[in-house]
Protein backbone atom coordinates (compact mmCIF):
# COMPACT_ATOMS: atom_id res chain seq x y z
CA UNK A 1 0.00 0.00 0.00
CA UNK A 2 2.07 3.37 -0.70
CA UNK A 3 1.53 6.55 0.74
CA UNK A 4 -1.43 8.11 -0.98
CA UNK A 5 -3.69 5.25 -0.05
CA UNK A 6 -2.55 4.94 3.21
CA UNK A 7 -3.46 8.52 3.73
CA UNK A 8 -6.73 8.06 2.09
CA UNK A 9 -7.48 5.27 4.45
CA UNK A 10 -6.84 7.33 7.70
CA UNK A 11 -9.04 10.01 6.09
CA UNK A 12 -11.78 7.57 5.74
CA UNK A 13 -11.93 6.19 8.72
CA UNK A 14 -11.60 9.76 10.36
CA UNK A 15 -15.07 10.27 8.72
CA UNK A 16 -16.53 7.41 9.14
CA UNK A 17 -16.04 7.34 12.61
CA UNK A 18 -17.31 10.70 12.90
CA UNK A 19 -20.10 10.10 11.23
CA UNK A 20 -21.14 7.23 13.06
CA UNK A 21 -20.44 8.81 16.26
CA UNK A 22 -23.40 11.36 15.32
CA UNK A 23 -25.61 8.53 14.54
CA UNK A 24 -25.50 6.63 17.55
CA UNK A 25 -26.06 9.79 20.01
CA UNK A 26 -28.74 8.94 22.93
CA UNK A 27 -30.77 11.15 24.23
CA UNK A 28 -28.99 11.03 27.89
CA UNK A 29 -25.99 12.46 26.30
CA UNK A 30 -27.83 15.19 24.53
CA UNK A 31 -29.31 16.73 27.54
CA UNK A 32 -28.00 20.09 28.28
CA UNK A 33 -26.32 18.94 31.42
CA UNK A 34 -22.97 21.04 31.66
CA UNK A 35 -21.01 19.11 34.07
CA UNK A 36 -18.17 18.22 32.45
CA UNK A 37 -17.10 16.31 35.51
CA UNK A 38 -16.99 12.98 33.47
CA UNK A 39 -14.14 14.05 31.45
CA UNK A 40 -11.86 14.18 34.43
CA UNK A 41 -12.88 10.71 35.59
CA UNK A 42 -10.27 8.50 34.57
CA UNK A 43 -11.32 5.18 36.29
CA UNK A 44 -13.39 3.89 33.85
CA UNK A 45 -11.02 3.83 30.73
CA UNK A 46 -10.20 0.42 29.61
CA UNK A 47 -8.27 1.74 26.38
CA UNK A 48 -4.65 1.85 26.54
CA UNK A 49 -2.47 4.24 24.49
CA UNK A 50 0.63 3.32 23.62
CA UNK A 51 3.34 5.91 22.27
CA UNK A 52 4.85 3.82 19.12
CA UNK A 53 8.10 4.94 18.15
CA UNK A 54 10.15 4.95 14.55
CA UNK A 55 12.61 2.44 15.72
CA UNK A 56 10.19 -0.50 16.93
CA UNK A 57 6.77 0.30 14.92
CA UNK A 58 4.97 -2.76 15.88
CA UNK A 59 5.37 -3.27 19.95
CA UNK A 60 3.75 -1.68 22.97
CA UNK A 61 6.84 -0.03 24.86
CA UNK A 62 5.32 3.20 26.53
CA UNK A 63 1.72 3.49 27.14
CA UNK A 64 0.56 7.19 28.49
CA UNK A 65 -2.40 6.94 31.05
CA UNK A 66 -4.71 9.62 31.70
CA UNK A 67 -4.46 11.13 34.80
CA UNK A 68 -0.67 10.06 35.30
CA UNK A 69 1.39 13.09 33.71
CA UNK A 70 4.66 11.28 34.55
CA UNK A 71 3.99 8.82 31.77
CA UNK A 72 3.94 11.33 29.24
CA UNK A 73 7.78 12.50 30.34
CA UNK A 74 8.47 8.59 30.80
CA UNK A 75 7.31 7.63 27.28
CA UNK A 76 9.33 10.72 26.29
CA UNK A 77 5.79 12.16 24.43
CA UNK A 78 6.94 15.65 22.76
CA UNK A 79 3.93 17.97 23.30
CA UNK A 80 5.54 20.53 20.49
CA UNK A 81 4.80 18.70 17.18
CA UNK A 82 2.26 16.70 16.34
CA UNK A 83 0.83 14.36 17.26
CA UNK A 84 -1.33 11.37 15.35
CA UNK A 85 -3.85 8.34 16.82
CA UNK A 86 -4.52 5.15 15.32
CA UNK A 87 -7.25 3.24 16.10
CA UNK A 88 -7.93 -0.33 15.17
CA UNK A 89 -10.77 -2.25 14.26
CA UNK A 90 -13.16 -5.11 15.34
CA UNK A 91 -10.79 -8.35 15.78
CA UNK A 92 -11.63 -12.24 15.25
CA UNK A 93 -8.20 -12.84 16.86
CA UNK A 94 -7.69 -10.47 19.73
CA UNK A 95 -4.35 -9.08 18.14
CA UNK A 96 -4.16 -6.16 15.91
CA UNK A 97 -3.72 -6.22 12.14
CA UNK A 98 -0.52 -5.66 10.42
CA UNK A 99 -1.69 -2.49 8.98
CA UNK A 100 -0.99 -0.94 12.30
CA UNK A 101 2.48 -1.02 12.51
CA UNK A 102 3.01 -0.22 8.86
CA UNK A 103 0.78 3.16 9.31
CA UNK A 104 2.86 3.61 12.45
CA UNK A 105 5.67 3.53 10.03
CA UNK A 106 4.46 5.91 7.23
CA UNK A 107 3.42 8.61 9.78
CA UNK A 108 6.75 8.11 11.12
CA UNK A 109 8.98 8.75 7.50
CA UNK A 110 6.24 11.67 7.00
CA UNK A 111 6.87 13.17 10.51
CA UNK A 112 10.20 11.91 11.82
CA UNK A 113 9.36 13.95 15.23
CA UNK A 114 5.70 13.49 15.92
CA UNK A 115 4.10 11.39 18.34
CA UNK A 116 2.50 8.26 17.18
CA UNK A 117 0.01 6.35 19.69
CA UNK A 118 -1.98 3.45 18.99
CA UNK A 119 -4.81 3.25 20.94
CA UNK A 120 -5.66 -0.36 22.09
CA UNK A 121 -9.00 -1.52 22.70
CA UNK A 122 -8.41 -5.21 21.60
CA UNK A 123 -10.43 -6.18 24.65
CA UNK A 124 -13.86 -4.50 24.15
CA UNK A 125 -13.14 -5.05 20.12
CA UNK A 126 -12.74 -9.28 20.00
CA UNK A 127 -16.10 -9.44 20.95
CA UNK A 128 -19.22 -10.58 18.95
CA UNK A 129 -19.44 -8.21 16.11
CA UNK A 130 -22.45 -6.29 17.14
CA UNK A 131 -21.03 -6.04 20.81
CA UNK A 132 -17.98 -4.78 19.64
CA UNK A 133 -19.17 -2.27 17.33
CA UNK A 134 -21.55 -0.93 20.48
CA UNK A 135 -18.16 -0.96 22.83
CA UNK A 136 -17.24 2.29 19.63
CA UNK A 137 -18.86 4.53 21.57
CA UNK A 138 -16.98 3.78 24.79
CA UNK A 139 -13.93 3.54 23.23
CA UNK A 140 -14.21 7.06 21.57
CA UNK A 141 -15.29 8.52 25.25
CA UNK A 142 -12.03 7.28 25.99
CA UNK A 143 -10.02 9.14 23.49
CA UNK A 144 -12.28 12.22 23.98
CA UNK A 145 -11.10 11.89 27.74
CA UNK A 146 -7.43 11.67 26.67
CA UNK A 147 -7.29 13.96 24.23
CA UNK A 148 -8.89 16.57 26.84
CA UNK A 149 -6.17 15.06 30.00
CA UNK A 150 -3.32 15.47 27.11
CA UNK A 151 -4.94 19.63 25.64
CA UNK A 152 -5.27 20.38 29.61
CA UNK A 153 -3.09 18.21 31.89
CA UNK A 154 -4.57 17.94 35.23
CA UNK A 155 -3.84 14.90 38.05
CA UNK A 156 -6.37 12.43 38.48
CA UNK A 157 -10.18 13.06 39.55
CA UNK A 158 -11.07 12.50 43.10
CA UNK A 159 -13.40 10.28 42.34
CA UNK A 160 -10.91 7.89 40.49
Amino acid sequence: MDKANIWTLIISIYFVKTRASFLTTTTEETSFNNDTDWMRDFSDIESKFSLRTSEVPDDDLCYLVPGEPHTATECQFNNHTHTFLIIHGWTVTGMLESWVSKLVEALYDREPQANVLVVDWLARAQQHYPTSAANTKLVGRDVAKFINWMEHPQPASPCA
